[in-house]
């Protein structure tokens, strides 16, 4: 099974065209909101990086983004099929207006092939 390298959550994020370098911008770990206002999150972005050995780089995966909202259920899941051919993935996942209604905890988790990953909690804290 092909290894995470990393998982963050941000605002953005900017890929350099000739090094196809990337810059994370803001890694987001906390959300501070005015009780009894509700307000969209306007962007977040949830980057993966796999590692897949040379014997499984003849395979593709699924990676799947889920993101539980405090006090919302179920949870909305975003999937990305990982080409084979490759020894590294980036799988980036842009997500627009993230309603943020209650404080809690805003779960990012990612799965590759049905199975967990990793997990970012983001604090939604009130004024």
């Amino acid at each position: 099974m092909p290894q995470l390298e990393y998982f963050l959550v941000c605002r953005s994020i900017s890929t350099d065209l000739h090094t196809n370098e990337i810059t994370l911008v803001n890694v987001i770990e906390d959300i501070f909101f005015v009780m009894g206002e509700n307000i969209l999150l306007p962007r977040a972005v949830a980057i993966c990086s796999w590692i897949v050995s040379e014997e499984e780089s003849n395979r593709d995966f699924q990676a799947v983004l889920q993101i539980a909202l405090p006090g919302f259920s179920p949870p909305s899941n975003f999937e990305m099929n990982l080409e084979k051919g490759r020894n590294r993935h980036r799988a980036i996942f842009s997500i627009m207006n993230i309603p943020v209604t209650v404080p809690g905890q805003l779960v990012f988790s990612a799965f590759l092939n049905g199975t967990l990953a990793a997990t970012r909690i983001v604090t939604v804290r009130p004024f």
